[in-house]
């Protein structure tokens, strides 16, 4: 699924509610935002920096490291918050701050 831009302003937020489907097969089930330049999107490469569902932080599908203790359970709001001044990314789960993940 994808989001439509982010608005213009220094820092930049959206939510999302975590909606499982026990019976799904899929190993990951990602959560994050895709940073792109012009010149990635005519290269058709794209840079994702991601939440996992297990609480890891991959980038570009890549395992980095561990972020939260916090396993996303189905109805878990999910709150990317990016501040597009200092590049820094972090997410918020059901209100609660996890703080800085990644620093593009």
């Amino acid at each position: 699924m994808g989001f439509p831009a982010l608005p213009k302003g220094s820092v930049s937020s959206f939510k999302v509610k975590y909606l499982y489907d026990q019976s799904e097969t899929s190993l990951y089930r990602d959560f994050g935002v895709g940073v792109a330049t012009k010149e990635s999107i005519e290269s058709r490469f794209d840079q994702k920096w991601y939440l996992g569902d297990k609480g890891g932080l991959r980038l570009d599908g890549v395992f980095v490291k561990n972020y939260t203790r916090h396993w996303l359970k189905s109805g878990d709001i999910v709150e990317v918050i990016f501040d597009r001044t200092t590049g820094r990314l972090g997410f918020k789960i059901n209100g609660d701050d996890k703080g800085i993940a990644f620093t593009i």
